[in-house]
């Protein structure tokens, strides 16, 4: 019932300060960006002879979703490191 409870009152404060900010359009630098990243993507591809993107794709794959992992490992402990679990060190 307490959990439940502040689960509900977690969500009625992100509620009001999502409704309390306004919608405002993207700029045009960041919407125009489709070209340029159109040009780079393609100058990427044709680097495809002497770069062999099959294999540094799933690399940079996995590195990205490694470092995301450990990142969320990292905030977990953090987080977990607020409570002490008795008021005394949780070393």
């Amino acid at each position: 019932m307490i959990t439940q409870w502040v689960i509900d009152l977690v969500a009625a404060v992100w509620s009001l300060l999502v409704s309390a900010m306004g919608t405002a359009a993207a700029p045009g630098w960041l919407t125009g960006l489709t070209g340029q990243l159109d040009s780079l993507v393609a100058a990427g591809s044709s680097m495809g002879v002497w770069v062999p993107w099959s294999v540094f794709g799933p690399a940079l794959a996995s590195v990205v979703v490694c470092a995301g992992i450990a990142f969320a490992v990292r905030m977990v402990r953090m987080l977990l490191s607020l409570f002490t679990g008795g008021g005394g060190s949780a070393a």
